[in-house]
């Protein structure tokens, strides 16, 4: 079983009771967040590694996936997203897959609101 798992949307309506669960599992975490300190407020425990970051910054997503066995994914849209902007579901998991091939994630589960495209091959 994977032990070291970083969560990509912990401070999110699904990622919230799913960190939580993990927490409870005995996972060590690392959790990829915009606001360290809204989330030490959901989260107020030591046992939770923040990282500071946004999936805009393929850098910011290695560093969250370092060392990790496994990351959990749960990323939305939002309806006020205008198609000429930046979206988590498309873009995001874009520089999601980037950041993974470098990275030594073996496991991967991934929660969307919408399903953009499928992906095949290597990440």
């Amino acid at each position: 079983m994977s032990k070291k798992i970083t969560v990509i949307g912990a401070t999110g309506m699904i990622g919230i009771p799913v960190t939580k669960e993990l927490l409870k599992a005995g996972f060590e975490i690392t959790a990829l967040v915009r606001n360290v300190r809204k989330a030490k407020q959901i989260f107020p425990t030591s046992k939770i590694h923040f990282v500071n970051g946004d999936l805009r910054n393929i850098t910011e997503i290695s560093e969250a996936l370092k060392n990790a066995d496994a990351v959990y994914i749960s990323i939305s849209s939002s309806p006020n997203d205008k198609e000429n902007q930046f979206n988590p579901e498309m873009h995001g998991l874009d520089n999601i897959l980037s950041a993974l091939k470098t990275s030594s994630v073996k496991q991967v589960g991934f929660l969307s609101s919408f399903l953009a495209r499928n992906y095949t091959g290597d990440w």
